[in-house]
């Protein structure tokens, strides 16, 4: 019996908040690996809506390009709001009200019997709507929650890189990697410090 209550506690342990990846340990990471990762990093950043700074090479100019010339759209770049977060340019309709019912011909009882039972419709679907919003919730983290864990994420691995780089102080390569993830620290960062519920 103890041994499983610690089992149980050890694994507990392990998991991650929200259902995050556990940490990430690049010290026996090649250099490729390495910046195979920051490239997979700052995929999961812009699916976030998160703008990095500056990318690499000519990715980064035409990014820039688009920023400063009031947004994206005609280059490829996504217009980006006063968040730093990409915007799709779809808006989100308004749903169409439901069509009206024909009255019919039958007895007041029948009539009242009707009325009872569309009344008690909306509210049995309204309170199974409030239940798996609820376990929802529970169940998913909020946006800002991931956006905050994902800065988290980001940071930890740009710590660890930095301080590879720190040993390896003959490379440039190692120096890039580290001025690269601190871009995508800085802009994790500032996302989670804006976001908003």
């Amino acid at each position: 019996m103890i041994v499983g209550v610690g089992l149980t506690a050890a694994l507990s342990a392990c998991r991650a908040p929200h259902g995050q990846e556990p940490r990430v340990d690049i010290g026996s990471w090649s250099l490729e690996d390495i910046e195979a990762e920051l490239d997979r990093n700052g995929e999961v950043l812009a699916d976030a809506g998160i703008m990095v700074a500056m990318a690499e090479g000519a990715d980064a100019t035409q990014k820039a390009e688009g920023l400063q010339d009031g947004g994206g759209g005609d280059d490829g770049t996504p217009d980006v709001d006063e968040m730093g977060e990409a915007d799709d340019g779809e808006d989100l309709a308004e749903p169409e009200p439901a069509p009206e019912t024909m009255p019919t011909s039958a007895s007041p009882i029948d009539r009242e019997h009707e009325l009872a039972v569309a009344d008690e419709a909306p509210r049995s679907v309204l309170r199974r709507s409030r239940r798996s919003s609820r376990s929802e919730r529970r169940a998913e983290p909020s946006r800002c929650v991931r956006v905050c864990d994902l800065a988290d994420a980001t940071c930890d691995l740009e710590a660890q890189i930095c301080d590879l780089a720190t040993r390896h102080p003959e490379e440039e390569r190692y120096h890039l990697a580290c001025e690269r993830a601190e871009l995508q620290c800085d802009a994790a960062i500032q996302a989670c410090e804006r976001c908003e519920e």
